[in-house]
């Protein structure tokens, strides 16, 4: 929030007490309705920048929940992709490659291969099954 200014005079926070343009208690300030709609111009002004700053920042959410789901659709993909070679791995290339050393066609045994079992943590939030926006 911005700091309250009067010309040269010191600055001050609005307590609504004292007149920050004066320093002093209100029924003391000479000019206490100028002060008093002064303060209230400041105040409006920072509810309209706390509104602006507030819908920047729910836009930036809504985007980066946009990006987050695109990555998660990718890592599914990935997933897939991933699934569908071990799948052709075992069936199809391991087989034929077992029958290599049946044949004595190599001396050296095929690598056991440890499988990925790592899964992506679930969003919980309402707004991960909706969407926003």
């Amino acid at each position: 929030l911005r700091r309250l200014r009067a010309g040269s005079g010191p600055v001050g926070v609005w307590d609504g007490k004292t007149c920050p343009y004066h320093n002093s208690p209100y029924p003391a300030c000479p000019i206490t309705s100028r002060c008093l709609r002064l303060a209230q111009q400041q105040i409006t002004e920072n509810v309209r920048e706390i509104a602006k700053q507030g819908q920047e920042l729910y836009d930036r959410v809504v985007k980066f929940l946009d990006l987050f789901q695109k990555t998660g659709k990718g890592l599914e993909q990935a997933v897939e992709a991933y699934d569908n070679a071990v799948g052709s791995l075992e069936l199809r290339l391991l087989p034929s490659a077992r029958r290599f050393k049946e044949l004595n066609a190599s001396t050296k045994d095929l690598p056991e291969l440890s499988p990925v079992n790592r899964r992506t943590r679930s969003l919980s939030s309402p707004e991960a099954d909706d969407g926003v926006g």
